[in-house]
């Protein structure tokens, strides 16, 4: 019941603070910071079919982007079936998404409820990956609202900001499953309303891609590597099978 009422306020608050959203667009427009696709950030991002599975994966910019390369190639590697779905909000991260494996890369729509519907209409994920601290609340409502399974990966939380994340940390518990970067992040997950048998401590997984590429280099084993990573890329294959049976 709380989510829902906060739902309507969430929305009945963007309203009204929408001219002053569209000011704020206006002189980033004209101090040339650019916000990348204007078509893509109103919700009309590349059309996926729905014939084969599609995992939504987002990172907001270059750091995140990056964390996520060993994840995409392994998910890639293991279910060639599937399709992998990168956004990512600046336009560094941009640059650098192109540069990978994933199948389709756009930027993120504005977290306005028309904007994120049209995304979710339009790439029609069987499960949401976000990276490392990313929180939009009509993203992950919708998710949940829409019965797609919520993965945090590289979960974890700022000390700077966690005053104001606290205000928003029930959506913490929409997650189905939350990939902390290390058990202190874990329990700050926790504390703010992260079902705890639903965290994972995984580590970073940035040290991942270090070791990835060590290993194209040197030929040695990767077995270390994979040990953990199998976890998360299951859980949405697992899911899709279950939806379509």
């Amino acid at each position: 019941m709380f989510l829902i009422v906060f739902f309507f306020i969430y929305q009945l608050m963007q309203i009204i603070f929408l001219p002053t959203i569209f000011l704020y667009a206006i002189i980033r427009f004209f101090k040339k910071k650019s916000f990348g696709s204007w078509k893509e950030r109103f919700g009309l991002v590349p059309r996926l079919s729905k014939r084969q599975p599609v995992l939504w994966v987002h990172a907001i910019s270059v750091g995140e982007v990056l964390a996520v390369e060993h994840f995409i190639n392994y998910y890639k590697k293991e279910h060639p079936d599937h399709r992998c779905y990168l956004t990512t909000g600046t336009l560094g991260g941009m640059q650098v998404a192109k540069k990978l494996t994933a199948d389709q890369v756009s930027y993120i729509p504005f977290d306005f409820l028309v904007t994120t519907y049209l995304a979710f209409k339009r790439i029609h994920p069987v499960a949401l990956v976000l990276v490392e601290a990313e929180i939009w609340p009509n993203l992950l409502m919708l998710a949940h609202f829409k019965k797609i399974p919520l993965y945090l990966l590289n979960g974890r939380i700022n000390p700077q900001s966690a005053h104001l994340r606290r205000y928003l940390g029930f959506l913490y518990a929409l997650f189905t499953h939350i990939f902390a970067q290390s058990t202190q992040d874990a329990q700050a997950l926790a504390a703010m309303s992260a079902i705890p048998q639903r965290i994972s401590v995984l580590g970073d997984i940035k040290t991942f891609n270090v070791i990835e590429k060590k290993t194209s280099v040197t030929g040695s084993s990767t077995c270390a590597l994979h040990a953990a990573t199998p976890s998360l890329c299951d859980c949405p294959c697992r899911l899709t099978a279950r939806r379509r049976s």
